[in-house]
């Protein structure tokens, strides 16, 4: 499906203004490791996040998950993103060393 030339702009201008905000995000998420399962903090720090940026969020929909919809006209069609938000399933495993990784949780990483 192509985006129309609005929507693409639209998309655009939106990434463009919260690069910053994106990249501290990123680096958030990688400081606050979380397993698999236990991604409360993740969720709640994403929701909060895309609620800021006027998201449209929908949580507590089992587990951890999270549905956000960002509306841009209601009267067009819309754009589905899917990420899901997994930790490692093994605590045992060798680390990587990153460095923006919180040197703290050395049982877990993000992958």
């Amino acid at each position: 499906m192509l985006l129309s030339a609005p929507a693409h702009l639209a998309i655009r201008k939106h990434s463009f203004n919260q690069a910053e905000a994106l990249v501290a995000l990123r680096r958030a998420l990688h400081q606050h490791p979380e397993l698999s399962g236990q991604e409360s903090w993740t969720a709640a720090t994403l929701r909060k996040q895309l609620e800021k940026l006027g998201w449209e969020v929908r949580a507590n929909l089992g587990g951890h998950s999270l549905v956000a919809d960002w509306v841009t006209d209601p009267r067009r069609p819309t754009v589905a993103l899917r990420v899901d938000l997994d930790g490692p399933a093994h605590p045992g495993r060798k680390r990587r060393p990153l460095p923006l990784s919180n040197p703290r949780c050395d049982a877990r990483l993000r992958a």
